[in-house]
């Protein structure tokens, strides 16, 4: 598989102004305080009339656990990553690295439920392209100098084996163009575009 990536400058949006910000700030800051209060009056009278007067009870749901590939040869767990936990560093780092605090960005752990495999244990990010018999992958590690990056792998779906296409850097990917085989991506300043060809 050959590879080129192309990375560019982000236009600067009219809301990174500071004056425009501060003005924003100014006029949504009263709104939100006065729906979060209508929230919780709201929240708790319906609590209130649901389990005191008309007598309601809380029903228990159970979730399973989120499947990231399941098959006839491996069963893949989502483990979903939380703050402030050392064995979750890796992650969390890299998240700090890309995103702005209210940028959503799936980022999670590898658990395997059945036959061993390369992926197990490692961080991934939601950027999924299933290409036939391989899958296209965002995985994140650290540099040689202990600094968050990531790289695009490819993993096979029979085996269980992983082959690493690029390093890819601190940008998360969140599309894939199959009409021109472009994944797009970006951080809080680049765009990044990565062309693959399929090799011969």
């Amino acid at each position: 598989m050959e590879i080129s990536i192309n990375i560019s400058k982000r236009k600067k949006s009219i809301w990174d102004n500071p004056i425009i910000a501060l003005f924003m700030k100014m006029i949504i800051s009263p709104i939100i305080f006065v729906c979060a209060i209508l929230t919780v009056v709201f929240v708790e009278g319906y609590g209130f009339v649901k389990h005191k007067i008309f007598g309601i009870k809380e029903r228990t749901v159970k979730y399973s656990a989120p499947i990231f590939m399941e098959n006839k040869n491996f069963k893949l767990i989502k483990e979903h990553i939380l703050g402030g936990i050392e064995e979750y560093k890796i992650a969390t780092d890299f998240l700090f690295s890309i995103a702005d605090y209210d940028d959503e960005i799936e980022i999670f752990k590898v658990i395997n439920d059945n036959k061993k495999t390369e992926l197990d244990g490692e961080f991934l990010t939601g950027f999924y392209v299933d290409l036939k018999n391989e899958i296209l992958l965002q995985r994140i590690k650290y540099t040689s100098k202990g600094e968050p990056t990531s790289e695009l792998i490819v993993f096979d779906p029979n085996t269980g084996k992983v082959n690493v296409c690029e390093e890819i850097g601190i940008f998360e990917l969140y599309k894939f163009d199959k009409e021109k085989n472009v994944i797009l991506g970006g951080n809080k300043i680049d765009d990044i575009r990565i062309k693959i060809k399929a090799s011969a």
